[in-house]
């Protein structure tokens, strides 16, 4: 009964990490697409705007597609979009 009680915890661990790397990556997401379209600005082409949110797009069909996935697997992903984000993000907040 104590076995069974652990591999209950360790599920339980596994699925909070799943749950809360999906979360960020949601919130990421999210975030991202709301600056992007919310900012009006010459910094940046209409390329560079839609190469980010296809980018987001495309981690959101993601999830979707994959809602067994590991929070490795998640934080995979989120890692694969701030690539592309990140930059666009960073310079939209210098100035």
């Amino acid at each position: 009964m104590l076995k069974e009680a652990e591999l209950y915890r360790l599920d339980d661990i596994a699925l909070r990490e799943r749950i809360t790397s999906k979360n960020s990556l949601q919130s990421y997401v999210f975030s991202v697409q709301q600056a992007i379209k919310e900012v009006v600005s010459d910094k940046f082409s209409n390329e560079e705007k839609e190469k980010v949110l296809a980018k987001c797009k495309e981690a959101n069909e993601w999830l979707e597609d994959n809602q067994n996935s590991t929070a490795a697997d998640i934080q995979a992903k989120m890692k694969e979009v701030q690539e592309v984000c990140s930059p666009l993000m960073v310079k939209m907040h210098m100035g």
